[in-house]
């Protein structure tokens, strides 16, 4: 089984790494001998011919994410009352050889305001008042929705995170649309969050 190399882009933390895993890439020689048996008694001579397929390549595939936030932070709410909302685009693009599976998980820290904040996760084209949505319901939360639930459940790693539901290969750009709405709930008074959203791409 081929090594898994992965890409990460962290908006609007550090920008993505990028790596490859090598083709596979024959590499043959021939080596052919040919003998002429002696018509005589004494020393035989020996012919030898050798063929060398040489000058093979090889080089790597790569991963490669990248986003659009320019150091800036997708979400901010620093003093938010109850039912207030908040909207972000991020815009996710491919630029390896490989096909690769991108998926989203995040870090989050503080003081428990996670729990009250409402978080849904639509892929689509376009921003803003020209953002459209996929049209497939992707988890039955509505078209283009690939997460919708508290910030506290959106999975912490790579290995349950959310899945993009399409392979991604050459160059290619998706839009997130990333809304947030805090719980009109007392308990949310005075708490705090802080979040990393990480789009992280492996290849398949």
């Amino acid at each position: 089984m081929g090594t898994m190399y992965a890409a990460v882009v962290e908006p609007p933390m550090s920008r993505a790494r990028s790596r490859g895993a090598l083709p596979r890439t024959a590499l043959i020689a021939m080596v052919v001998g040919i003998l002429a048996p002696a018509a005589f008694s004494g020393t035989a001579a020996l012919f030898e011919s050798t063929s060398t397929v040489g000058d093979q390549g090889f080089a790597a595939g790569t991963v490669y994410l990248s986003d659009n936030d320019q150091g800036r932070a997708a979400l901010t709410m620093p003093n938010a009352a109850p039912g207030a909302t908040e909207t972000s685009y991020v815009e996710i693009a491919y630029g390896g050889t490989l096909p690769s599976s991108v998926r989203l998980y995040a870090d989050v820290r503080g003081t428990g305001l996670d729990r009250f904040l409402t978080l849904t996760v639509t892929r689509g084209t376009g921003t803003g008042s020209g953002f459209a949505p996929d049209a497939v319901d992707y988890v039955g939360a509505g078209r283009g929705v690939l997460y919708a639930g508290t910030l506290a459940d959106l999975p912490t790693s790579y290995a349950n995170a959310v899945i993009d539901p399409d392979v991604w290969q050459g160059s290619q750009t998706r839009t997130f649309r990333m809304a947030v709405a805090v719980a009109d709930d007392n308990d949310a008074q005075g708490r705090t969050a802080d979040v990393d959203f990480h789009w992280e791409a492996r290849n398949t």
